[in-house]
Protein backbone atom coordinates (compact mmCIF):
# COMPACT_ATOMS: atom_id res chain seq x y z
CA UNK A 1 0.00 0.00 0.00
CA UNK A 2 0.67 3.74 -0.25
CA UNK A 3 1.77 5.94 2.35
CA UNK A 4 2.34 9.92 2.60
CA UNK A 5 6.01 11.11 3.45
CA UNK A 6 6.73 13.84 5.51
CA UNK A 7 7.80 17.37 3.56
CA UNK A 8 11.50 16.66 2.63
CA UNK A 9 11.10 12.84 3.07
CA UNK A 10 12.53 10.24 0.32
CA UNK A 11 11.17 6.18 0.56
CA UNK A 12 12.20 3.62 -2.08
CA UNK A 13 10.08 0.71 -2.67
CA UNK A 14 11.02 -2.63 -3.86
CA UNK A 15 8.48 -4.15 -5.70
CA UNK A 16 9.63 -8.24 -6.84
CA UNK A 17 7.41 -10.46 -9.03
CA UNK A 18 6.16 -13.37 -8.08
CA UNK A 19 4.75 -16.24 -10.17
CA UNK A 20 1.11 -14.30 -10.23
CA UNK A 21 2.24 -11.03 -12.11
CA UNK A 22 1.82 -7.93 -10.32
CA UNK A 23 0.13 -4.45 -11.37
CA UNK A 24 0.45 -1.40 -9.66
CA UNK A 25 -2.14 1.94 -9.43
CA UNK A 26 -0.34 4.68 -8.63
CA UNK A 27 -1.66 8.10 -7.47
CA UNK A 28 -1.90 10.67 -9.70
CA UNK A 29 -0.01 12.87 -7.66
CA UNK A 30 2.99 11.63 -8.29
CA UNK A 31 4.90 13.65 -10.77
CA UNK A 32 7.27 10.90 -12.84
CA UNK A 33 10.58 11.43 -14.38
CA UNK A 34 10.03 12.03 -17.94
CA UNK A 35 6.18 11.75 -17.13
CA UNK A 36 6.44 8.07 -17.60
CA UNK A 37 5.38 5.85 -14.60
CA UNK A 38 6.65 2.54 -13.56
CA UNK A 39 5.17 -0.38 -15.56
CA UNK A 40 6.46 -3.40 -13.45
CA UNK A 41 8.71 -5.98 -15.31
CA UNK A 42 6.51 -8.51 -16.35
CA UNK A 43 9.10 -11.42 -15.23
CA UNK A 44 9.39 -13.94 -12.94
CA UNK A 45 11.25 -13.17 -9.62
CA UNK A 46 11.99 -9.44 -11.13
CA UNK A 47 13.02 -6.61 -8.87
CA UNK A 48 12.03 -2.76 -9.59
CA UNK A 49 12.71 -0.28 -7.20
CA UNK A 50 10.66 3.40 -6.80
CA UNK A 51 12.19 6.15 -5.77
CA UNK A 52 9.90 9.05 -4.07
CA UNK A 53 10.59 12.24 -2.76
CA UNK A 54 7.86 15.00 -1.19
CA UNK A 55 8.44 18.46 -1.12
CA UNK A 56 5.39 19.22 1.07
CA UNK A 57 3.16 19.66 -2.06
CA UNK A 58 4.30 17.09 -5.05
CA UNK A 59 5.72 13.80 -4.90
CA UNK A 60 8.38 12.98 -7.48
CA UNK A 61 9.69 9.55 -8.43
CA UNK A 62 12.45 7.42 -10.48
CA UNK A 63 12.52 3.96 -11.05
CA UNK A 64 14.96 1.20 -12.33
CA UNK A 65 13.52 -2.40 -13.20
CA UNK A 66 14.88 -5.72 -13.81
CA UNK A 67 17.68 -5.93 -10.91
CA UNK A 68 18.86 -9.28 -11.13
Amino acid sequence: SYKSLNDGTAKTIKIRQGSNLTTVNWPTSIKWESGVSLIPTSIDNALDLVTMVYDGTDYYASFGKNFT
